[in-house]
């Protein structure tokens, strides 16, 4: 028999099985042409890599909604906005940009970039809008407040009165008193009595706290 030739054109040619047939293993960094190894998703057999066509990565987003926390704060999760990215070779990592969110962001959607990057390092982007919320209540502090029947033996307060605007307090800025019951107060009151406080915060998240009305009569 004759010996194997030498000669020729020995480059792979489409639907070979020596394409991405191979390992790394004592292969150099590229062909005989001087192309990288490998130049798709494996290394082929053989002292040429084929030539044939790198798809890129595809980027596919989702929209994504998210919540700050107890300290107005928010980090958006690249796999939040993924919605099934994908790549031939595979994905070597997923990053989104912006990714970090705070109180000024609530009420304006915002429009972020997903990137995705093959192990080849071939990239492919797509765009998201992210709606961030504010879903954690206020903190509600109150006064334990003393007031005094007047002539009539009525007395009454409003939430000054039993609101510690020092000591409540909200992730997303300062909280409001909405109400306080009861408010009133008469003779048959005198003593201490349990009142109901209601704040509310800028993103109508409410919190109550109880108070002690303590009433006097001082005429």
């Amino acid at each position: 028999s004759s010996a194997p030739t030498t000669t020729g054109d020995l480059h792979l040619q489409a639907g070979s099985p020596a394409i991405e047939a191979g390992t790394s293993m004592g292969a150099p960094a590229t062909d005989l042409d001087g192309n990288p190894r490998p130049s798709i998703c494996a290394f082929d057999i053989g002292a040429y890599e084929f030539q044939g066509t790198v798809l890129l990565p595809t980027a596919s987003c989702q929209n994504a909604t998210i919540e700050v926390d107890a300290m107005g704060q928010s980090t958006l999760d690249p796999l939040e906005v993924d919605n099934g990215s994908t790549a031939d070779c595979g994905l070597q990592n997923m990053t989104v940009a912006p990714n970090t969110f705070d109180c000024s962001h609530i009420g304006t959607p915002q429009s972020v970039t997903l990137t995705v990057t093959d192990v080849n390092n071939n990239t492919a982007t797509c765009s998201a809008t992210v709606t961030v919320q504010d879903n954690t209540p206020p903190t509600a502090v109150c006064l334990n407040p003393t007031i005094g029947l007047d002539a009539n033996g009525q007395a009454s307060i409003t939430t000054a009165d039993v609101f510690d605007a020092a000591n409540s307090s909200d992730n997303c800025g300062n909280p409001y008193p909405v109400f306080v019951t009861p408010n009133t107060f008469d003779c048959s009151n005198i003593g201490a009595n349990t009142v109901t406080l209601q704040i509310i915060d800028l993103h109508g998240n409410t919190a109550l706290c109880n108070a002690t009305v303590t009433v006097v009569d001082n005429i």
